[in-house]
């Protein structure tokens, strides 16, 4: 019995309140050869204690940013983000315990203001994510000698 990761699956494109099926496509490793012609796979969430409320993200922290620079987030705010997660986590949570991540370690920085993808996270607070990709406005200058 041989075993093969096909992927990842991403939850930032999963909304377990508006479907429970999705649809994947398999991509092998190189090497690998699909001899059986399997070419998508089907996987289906149990949602049944899924809920989502949107809310207002304000806590933003800048990470893995060079020593040779500063950056600041020119973005107050990511307004109505909606978060999916069970009834029992969203049940008490608040806009403040989310992290919006700016993080700097595999992008080349530049200086000026610019665009850049955020990661969503709710630290200890169990199943609960973000749907959907949002991004912040970064201001990186050099850091005062």
């Amino acid at each position: 019995h041989y075993e093969i990761m096909v992927g990842n699956i991403n939850f930032e494109d999963l909304d377990l309140t508006q479907q429970n099926v999705f649809t994947f496509e398999v991509k092998l490793p190189d090497g690998f050869v699909n001899v059986n012609n399997i070419e998508t796979v089907v996987v289906e969430f149990d949602n049944s204690d899924y809920t989502s409320k949107y809310l207002n993200l304000n806590h933003f922290t800048i990470t893995n940013v060079p020593p040779n620079y500063v950056a600041t987030s020119a973005t107050s705010a990511l307004n109505n983000v909606k978060v999916i997660g069970t009834e029992a986590a969203l049940k008490n949570i608040k806009a403040s315990d989310f992290v919006v991540e700016v993080n700097f370690s595999d992008r080349e920085v530049q200086l000026g203001q610019y665009e850049m993808p955020v990661s969503i996270y709710a630290p200890g607070k169990g199943t609960v994510w973000a749907v959907g990709s949002y991004s912040a406005v970064v201001n990186v200058q050099e850091k005062p000698q």
